[in-house]
């Protein structure tokens, strides 16, 4: 019987009154891009917009920043070389194996208009 890691998610959105949350299962083998539309689904958005994954922590006094967006696209202005990776190529065990300790993360839905 084969076994599988499952996670157990909670998210809620930002700046709202009251909170408003889902708890979401999924697979560690899923791609980042198809967690992206698992969130887009369960917050009933229409999943037309650019989306993207930002994980952040302090390591020796100095932040840390990593991005996975969708579309991967080449953001020198905003993203320093090596800290960007794409959606469709990273699982979700690769997400929350990287150096973020407590593994909370932001999901930014439609980042070009913020």
């Amino acid at each position: 019987m084969a076994t599988h890691t499952i996670y157990q998610i909670e998210a809620k959105l930002d700046d709202f009154q009251p909170v408003i949350g889902r708890t979401i299962l999924i697979n560690a083998e899923r791609s980042l891009a198809y967690f992206g539309y698992t969130l887009i689904s369960a917050f009933g958005l229409e999943g037309s917009h650019l989306f993207g994954f930002q994980k952040s922590f302090e390591l020796f006094n100095h932040q840390q920043s990593y991005y996975y967006l969708l579309p991967a696209m080449d953001l020198p202005e905003f993203v320093a070389p090596g800290k960007q990776y794409s959606v469709m190529h990273t699982n979700l065990s690769q997400f929350f194996s990287s150096s973020n300790l407590n593994n909370q993360f932001t999901f930014q839905y439609d980042f070009g208009d913020n």
